[in-house]
């Protein structure tokens, strides 16, 4: 696997993965992109297309658009890569690349690269799993189920 030039410039994400022979979910994610000029967020690149929201915006699902991977520019030197996936692995046979997934809260659907999980496995980030704590404490102290 060849180093790309850095003086290269952006370069479009397909350009990239085939450039490199691996597979999209190599890719660690989130990261910035250019989407028709725009600065973007990438949050999943699938096979042929990737899953971005505008950089300025909150990262909602209604903010999220499916965007084919050679339209996505991005800058080479900036991306950080999952263990690489070689040819005889799990990824050639189509039974997926094995790789670890980033955590992601239930609540907000942010993932740990994103936000900040507790160091035990958690289903919900720091700040989901302290909101649900001050509802639940507010429900019991309204029903009467906590002495005051």
């Amino acid at each position: 696997m060849e180093p790309i030039d850095a003086e290269q410039g952006p370069i479009s994400l397909v350009n990239l993965l085939s450039d490199r022979d691996l597979p999209p979910d190599s890719l660690a994610v989130p990261f910035r992109a250019n989407w028709r000029g725009a600065p973007v967020i990438v949050r999943a690149v699938l096979e042929r297309t990737a899953v971005v929201f505008s950089a300025a915006a909150e990262g909602l699902p209604e903010d999220r658009s499916l965007v084919p991977l050679a339209q996505v520019m991005v800058a080479a030197e900036r991306l950080r890569w999952r263990r690489a996936a070689t040819q005889s692995s799990r990824w050639s046979r189509g039974q997926g690349s094995g790789l670890h997934r980033p955590r992601q809260c239930i609540r907000c659907r942010h993932c740990e690269l994103e936000v900040d999980f507790p160091p035990a496995r958690s289903s919900f980030c720091r700040g989901c799993r302290r909101q649900l704590s001050r509802e639940w404490r507010a429900r019991r102290k309204a029903t009467g189920a906590v002495a005051a």
